[in-house]
């Protein structure tokens, strides 16, 4: 008997994955736990995080006017900013908290986003253990030689451990 992959509905890519951790000799967890710590702190790290700090003081307060009022109008905003401004300790106290809290929605934006990733990169390896666990049960014969039961249980273990 001739061993086919596409017998068992394997897809290429994942052939490429378990040849791939067999050359380099790690579990699929190990893989995975290092493109999910790669993918946050790429995501982590990466130049476009929205940086508060580059905005004007009346930059944030027209954010936050904007917000809170949608229907205003760009030219009511300048006159809401200007009449804010007319007491600038008040206006900077102010500003220097909307900024924070803009930072803090940032933040808990960032994390959730990788939270997500990392979730996601556990879906997709649970999907890919048990399209594997499948096609190692359904094997019987690989390339002329019977495969018993701890041959399949070797198997899993190299792979999932």
């Amino acid at each position: 008997m001739q061993y086919n992959p596409n017998q068992y509905d394997l897809e290429d890519n994942e052939v490429e994955v378990v040849n791939f951790l067999r050359e380099q000799e790690i579990t699929l967890e190990e893989y995975t736990e290092y493109i999910r710590r790669a993918a946050i702190e790429e995501y982590l790290n990466s130049s476009s995080d929205y940086d508060i700090d580059a905005y004007s003081d009346e930059e944030i307060y027209a954010s936050l006017l904007k917000d809170q009022f949608p229907n205003l109008t760009d030219e009511e905003i300048e006159l809401e900013i200007e009449k804010e401004k007319t007491n600038q300790s008040l206006f900077e106290k102010k500003v220097s908290q909307v900024r924070e809290y803009y930072k803090t929605q940032a933040e808990t934006l960032k994390q959730r986003e990788a939270e997500e990733k990392a979730t996601e990169a556990k879906r997709t390896e649970s999907e890919s253990k048990q399209k594997l666990a499948n096609a190692a049960v359904a094997t019987e014969e690989l390339m002329g030689f019977e495969i018993d039961d701890k041959d399949r249980n070797e198997t899993f273990d190299f792979i999932f451990n």
